[in-house]
């Protein structure tokens, strides 16, 4: 149980797994990305973007935000010390 501990607290707040696992930069600059620099780039490009541009963002983000959470998951398991 001990073993996926950090691949459940990664799949709740990305990054956490990291941290967990003494990968604390790795985990400090997932958990960044995910919550702060994926949403400013949507702001951005909700201020200065037309609707069809927006939506090809927002599907991207979307799409890059879940590859982010699972390789965050994937990854604390992996480096599970």
């Amino acid at each position: 149980m001990a073993k996926y501990f950090s691949a459940v607290s990664s799949a709740f707040i990305v990054g956490l797994g990291q941290i967990i696992n003494e990968k604390t930069e790795k985990g400090l600059t997932l958990l960044l990305i995910f919550y702060f620099g994926f949403p400013l780039l949507l702001y951005v490009m909700l201020i200065g973007a037309s609707g069809r541009v927006f939506l090809w963002s927002l599907g991207i983000s979307i799409l890059s935000m879940f590859a982010l959470w699972l390789y965050s998951i994937m990854d604390a398991l992996r480096t599970n010390t």
